[in-house]
């Protein structure tokens, strides 16, 4: 898409993680600041702040102000940071809670073990509005705003995931499957009991045909849609149901 609008497009190395690619936009950004203007949504208060604006307002608008919980997979940290604050000032007993994957816990000290799927949290590394120290010049940077750090696995997110397209009609990405993970769980608690919960859903499911929570649909789409088509006009009308498929073991 970005190529489809003109822009430039750079593929970092994923070896190089998540300090290669901050390493590349501050060198971008560096070699002519009069050409580049680097947002920054790690570090850039303007990222809270549209949260503190916008989506706590609306939530609370929405909610009647009756909201008890606020269940959110952290990328950035700059949408429950900014909610949080705003949520948190008009009912201070609003709980939050913060979501990573299971294997890369790095906000509770944890070591990152290895690679997971859902995209769009858990970059390995602790971020600056939900970890950094508070300063004089910051508004947003405050890790007491989490109440609770909880964690989902990829095959959990990817279940739940499914079962909110399948079960409510809403085709969402991980990171959403992860919060609904943790919600449902929250939901089930004697402390929870009659609350109100409120879970972010950050994408639509569309964007990510490449991701693994596609593979079985795709695979099956793959032996219902071979290429090129049999164009002949004497074969049954109905070529394949997917009531009939049997996945391979």
């Amino acid at each position: 898409m970005a190529r489809q609008f003109g822009a430039e497009v750079m593929l970092l190395a994923p070896a190089k993680g998540f300090a290669g690619m901050i390493g590349a936009f501050e060198d971008l950004v560096s070699s002519d600041p009069d050409a580049y203007f680097g947002a920054n949504q790690f570090y850039n208060e303007d990222n809270p702040a549209t949260h503190y604006a916008t989506t706590g307002p609306e939530i609370w608008a929405q909610t009647g102000g009756e909201i008890d919980y606020f269940v959110h997979g952290v990328g950035t940290g700059g949408c429950i940071s900014g909610t949080g604050k705003f949520l948190k000032e008009k009912k201070p007993s609003v709980k939050m809670v913060a979501i990573e994957p299971s294997n890369s816990r790095v906000h509770v000290g944890e070591t990152p073990s290895g690679p997971h799927s859902i995209v769009g949290i858990g970059a390995g590394v602790k971020t600056n509005f939900l970890a950094a120290a508070p300063t004089a010049e910051t508004t947003f940077v405050d890790p007491s705003i989490v109440d609770e750090w909880a964690h989902a696995s990829s095959a959990e997110a990817i279940e739940y995931a499914a079962k909110a397209c399948q079960l409510e009609g809403m085709m969402v990405g991980p990171s959403a499957g992860a919060a609904l993970k943790v919600a449902c769980d929250l939901a089930l608690t004697e402390e929870a009991a009659g609350k109100t919960i409120v879970v972010m859903q950050a994408s639509h499911g569309i964007r990510y045909v490449n991701h693994p929570m596609w593979a079985a649909v795709k695979k099956e789409a793959t032996l219902a849609l071979p290429s090129p088509p049999n164009m002949d006009k004497e074969v049954e009308t109905i070529l394949w149901k997917s009531s009939d498929y049997t996945p391979a073991e």
